[in-house]
């Protein structure tokens, strides 16, 4: 397990997080910069296409990994918080120790942002999409599953609630009837 980041380092979610990541720091540090302007968010982005260079491979490597852990929730947990939160700690870091300014609002939006890309990676993982090994498939297989990946993911919620509605509709209905 402990070699599992570094055979599987996943090069399809680093891209995509190299892509994502990179542009959100740069606009939000726009975004709240008062001085220096498009230097600070240049200064952010490369900081962050750096770190993301470096560690997005290992982290979504760890994630496919722990994909096998039991019980369920806690591979979900795992996937889901702990490695997004244990990741932009350390991003934060690197950032703060960069002398990133305005370095908050970038790391509480970046740690939204790696729960739900999280749980997105989780669906998209568990849907055989965007994972390396002997059962990936190409990169521009998976990119074009992406669309409707978003779909399901989306949808996933609205279902959920619709299937625990359905037994109290149901006993609703069955006294109506009576």
């Amino acid at each position: 397990m402990a070699s599992y980041p570094i055979r599987y380092w996943n090069w399809k979610a680093a891209a995509l997080q190299i892509a994502i990541r990179c542009n959100a720091y740069f606009f939000m540090a726009l975004h709240h910069a008062h001085r220096g302007g498009h230097a600070e968010g240049l200064h952010a982005a490369w900081i962050e296409a750096i770190y993301v260079c470096l560690t997005a491979g290992f982290y979504s490597a760890l994630q496919q990994g722990a994909m096998s852990l039991r019980p369920l929730w806690m591979s979900n947990m795992v996937i889901i918080a702990a490695v997004p939160i244990f990741s932009q700690a350390i991003d934060s870091l690197v950032q703060y120790a960069a002398g990133t300014t305005h370095l908050r609002a970038a790391s509480v939006g970046m740690v939204l942002w790696g729960l739900l890309s999280s749980a997105f990676h989780l669906h998209l993982m568990r849907n055989g999409a965007m994972i390396v090994g002997a059962q990936s498939r190409s990169f521009t297989s998976d990119l074009r599953r992406i669309p409707w990946l978003v779909a399901t993911f989306v949808a996933a919620p609205v279902l959920a609630i619709m299937a625990l509605l359905r037994p109290a509709q149901q006993a609703a209905d069955s006294e109506a009837a009576a």
